[in-house]
């Protein structure tokens, strides 16, 4: 009777100490998956502040004239004319860049 019940009662503590082992490892698996979501979480914020930023038109455009190599559309780019002062500088340069020839046919045929 006292050996039935000395293996009554290992039984028992076996199966107690097997539930404790089962509980330990549970709480650790549980704390280092709540890690893995915080850390989860922290990430999907920065990603949605990311993607905040990526969808805005700047964005677009600085990432478009950085990739293709093109100028902002938003800048216009104007293009000055000439005054007359420069243009006829420009022209008597032009025309003293002439061979003789030239300018003697130009002073008898014009």
């Amino acid at each position: 009777m006292s050996l039935v019940l000395l293996l009554v009662l290992l039984g028992s503590l076996v199966g107690c100490l097997r539930q404790l082992s089962i509980y330990f490892y549970t709480n650790r698996r549980l704390a280092q998956k709540e890690r893995e979501l915080k850390q989860l979480e922290e990430k999907n914020r920065a990603l949605k502040i990311r993607l905040e930023e990526v969808e805005k038109p700047e964005f677009l455009d600085e990432q478009a004239r950085k990739l293709l190599g093109m100028g902002d559309a938003s800048k216009e780019t104007s293009i000055r004319p000439t005054t007359a002062p420069e243009t006829k500088t420009a022209i008597r340069e032009i025309k003293s860049e002439l061979p003789n020839f030239q300018k003697w046919w130009q002073l008898f045929v014009y």
